[in-house]
């Protein structure tokens, strides 16, 4: 598109022109609105100014919305979310392109709007009748580089008069239009995806070696592996690595996007020879085409899209280095088929690499990168996706649908969107064992029925320094909703910091909906929480050690805490159906009050909810600590580093660390579990040192401490924490 407008506007005087045209983008799933626009500029289009605001829908399962045999009682949701990727705030109107309404008193089927980030709003009201073009919500202002995420909520009121049109039915199509665009300034027209190189499409250069592996260089390549995958190579033990950012909607990333036909030629190691057959495929065997015979590029982002590579009968089990690169709007439309994503199912390595617009539905197992994954994902990037599970299937997320013991690192999700029936999360539909480090999610929307959670719907898997800023996670079936997990099974949650709206009925909670013999500790959690039966701030059902530092919590039914039980603390302003619950109890299911989590003074207090060990184990950039007045404090690692663990010995009881004065005797509080020699009497107040404990009641002691006949002299300890031990320096564990 942008390459036509280019050629059109330089004349063969190359004289500077002057037109109007009117750009039109319907892409995969991601419907852009239609904006007049006027060009100006040179035969080199620079600095060409375009009337334009950039704005884009995008769906979660398109813009249409159909709903049969409805009964009263029933409810239903639709989320859509409007961009802008432009450099001026612009506005626009929301409305029905077309509705057909089938409920006779249409006064019993209403339908409310919410949205975030000051979008437009629209109070419960019935459905409109039947038409074209009815407005919804006009003349929404968006600021530059916001996303407005949409929350349609649809409800048959259950009442006398509703019995007349039970099992009726509705349907629409949502799409914004131009309010007031705004102009901006753009440096050129031309597509500035890299034209691809390939001059073997469909054929891997490389030998699949670490050193010399093979090379993604177009679509087609992508295609072939998908074929030769499904063919029965699993490449286990090959190497695979892209060259190039890879973009379905340029033509620069196919080799020819208008090819009917798809060479998928094997490579030359001889335990790929069995697919020797598919060396040349009619593209109409592979893919449904269309009458237009449009070629490759068009059947890859429209109809079904996108076959995923690997399945639950053949996986892909080889390493996929991304070397950073980008591969932009994956389109998969399989309402119909389990194992949906870019890789079907994967056991291998996806590494390095970045995934943006991705637009993937499916039944059961459904995620950008992966439906099923057994292997390694590590520095990952995952950006505006929309995923979609569709009917009654299970195992949604915006990355993985389903990770079955694999190990999960490094991952970055943005405006991730992802909506599903049960077992429902941003990242992760469900977890079962492996490892999960090291995740930063913002703005992510997530949508589900039971077990719905921001980061995953329901997890056995460990999870540890996971980051959630911002957006909003809804279950709208009866059970099980968590701004960090809906349902956690015998596994451990450890120091995490989340941010996000939840809204369920029964069993949600902050951080958990449902904790089944869970280890939860070290977390904090911000944000307003909405629930019926088992409503907290922190874990519904369950107990735990954790911070709940803002926000609030309502709930209908009964059951409703701040925090929950265990030992937590939470800021004094919270409020429980709209009134404060102020406690000095650790333990309640208020929690104990706090005003700042900077203002703590009580180290039992702050150990017991955060599981900080003295000096060691950080929570969230914090550590405990002596400050420069000399007070014991909890204190930032930025201004205050950790000291490095230099004892010598190896801390066994063979070769203990061994300990020569006061400094090296903080550094014991670092490893609780080792062993220990003193090697020289210590004098507290000739180190000028101050000292509170090598443990606490949280973290014990478990180690061997050897005195070895030495002497600790002016040991004081002034304090009102309780479990001081014998020697007003251990808590021992037997």
């Amino acid at each position: 598109m942008r390459e036509k407008i280019k050629n059109i506007i330089k004349d063969k005087y190359g004289r500077r022109t002057l037109l109007t045209f009117v750009v039109v983008l319907i892409l995969a799933g991601v419907s852009f609105a239609w904006f007049n626009a006027t060009v100006t500029g040179n035969e080199d289009a620079e600095g060409a100014e375009v009337t334009t605001a950039n704005l884009s829908i995008t769906y979660n399962g398109g813009p249409e919305y159909n709903q049969d045999n409805i009964l009263p009682g029933w409810s239903g949701t639709k989320t859509f979310r409007v961009e802008n990727t432009g450099d001026a705030t612009a506005t626009y109107n929301i409305n029905w392109e077309t509705l057909t309404n089938g409920f006779t008193n249409q006064e019993d089927m209403v339908y409310s709007i919410t949205s975030t980030n000051d979008g437009g709003t629209l109070e419960e009201t019935q459905l409109p009748s039947t038409g074209t073009n009815i407005p919804i919500i006009t003349t929404v202002a968006i600021p530059v580089n916001t996303i407005q995420t949409y929350t349609i909520t649809f409800r048959y009121i259950n009442r006398a008069s509703a019995q007349d049109d039970q099992g009726s039915s509705f349907s629409g199509k949502i799409v914004i239009d131009e309010g007031q665009v705004n102009t901006r300034t753009i440096e050129s027209l031309t597509d500035n995806t890299p034209l691809t190189q390939d001059t073997t499409p469909g054929t891997f250069a490389g030998s699949g070696t670490s050193g010399s592996p093979y090379q993604v260089e177009s679509i087609e390549d992508l295609v072939a592996l998908t074929n030769n995958v499904e063919g029965g190579t699993t490449y286990s033990g090959k190497y695979f690595e892209l060259t190039t950012d890879l973009n379905f909607e340029s033509n620069n990333s196919y080799v020819d996007p208008t090819d009917t036909t798809i060479t998928v030629s094997p490579t030359s190691n001889e335990e790929d020879s069995q697919l020797s057959n598919l060396v040349y495929i009619e593209k109409d065997e592979e893919f449904k085409t269309l009458s237009t015979g449009q070629g490759i590029k068009y059947e890859l982002t429209h109809d079904e899209g996108f076959k995923p590579i690997g399945n639950n009968t053949t996986n892909f089990s080889g390493t996929l280095d991304g070397n950073n690169h980008t591969i932009s709007n994956l389109y998969i439309n399989r309402p119909d088929t389990n194992y949906v994503g870019l890789f079907g199912c994967s056991t291998g390595i996806l590494i390095n690499v970045t995934l943006d617009t991705p637009t993937v539905s499916g039944n059961n197992n459904i995620g950008g990168l992966a439906g099923n994954s057994n292997g390694t994902i590590t520095n990952v990037t995952l950006t505006n996706a929309a995923i979609t599970g569709t009917g009654t299937g299970q195992y949604t997320g915006g990355l993985i649908g389903y990770n079955s013991s694999g190990t999960i690192s490094d991952v970055t999700l943005e405006n991730a969107m992802a909506t599903g029936n049960d077992y429902t999360g941003g990242m992760v539909g469900y977890s079962s064992y492996g490892t999960i480090t090291n995740v930063t999610s913002n703005n992510a929307t997530v949508t589900g029925n039971d077990y719905t959670g921001g980061l995953i719907g329901a997890s056995k898997t460990p999870l540890n320094l996971i980051t959630i800023e911002g957006g909003s996670v809804t279950g709208t079936g009866t059970q099980y909703t968590g701004g960090l997990v809906g349902y956690v099974s015998t596994t451990t949650i450890i120091n995490n910091q989340v941010d996000i709206d939840v809204t369920g009925t029964q069993y949600t909670g902050g951080l958990v909906g449902y904790s089944y013999h869970g280890t939860i500790q070290s977390n904090t959690y911000e944000g307003d929480v909405e629930g019926t039966n088992y409503v907290s701030g922190l874990i519904a059902s369950g107990s735990g050690n954790n911070a709940f530092l803002s926000g609030s919590v309502t709930g209908t039914g009964s059951s409703v805490y701040r925090t929950g039980s265990g030992s937590n603390l939470a800021l004094e302003t919270i409020t429980v159906n709209g009134v404060t619950t102020p406690s000095t109890n650790v333990t309640s299911n208020s929690g104990q009050d706090i005003s700042s989590i900077n203002d703590l003074n009580d180290i039992i207090l702050a150990d017991s909810a955060m599981d900080t060990e003295i000096g060691g184990q950080l929570i969230n950039g914090y550590y405990w600590g002596t400050n420069n007045q000399g007070d014991f404090a909890l204190l930032n690692t930025t201004d205050n580093p950790l000291p490095t663990f230099d004892l010598s010995g190896s801390g066994t009881a063979e070769d203990p660390y061994l300990i020569y004065d006061v400094a090296d005797l903080r550094l014991a509080s670092y490893k609780v579990d080792k062993a220990y020699k003193l090697m020289d009497d210590i004098d507290f107040d000739l180190d000028n040192g101050t000292f509170y404990t090598l443990s606490t009641y949280v973290n014990k002691f478990t180690g061997t401490f050897d005195g070895n006949n030495k002497t600790i002299n002016n040991l004081e300890i002034d304090t009102e924490a309780n479990y001081v031990d014998y020697l007003d320096i251990i808590w021992m564990q037997q």
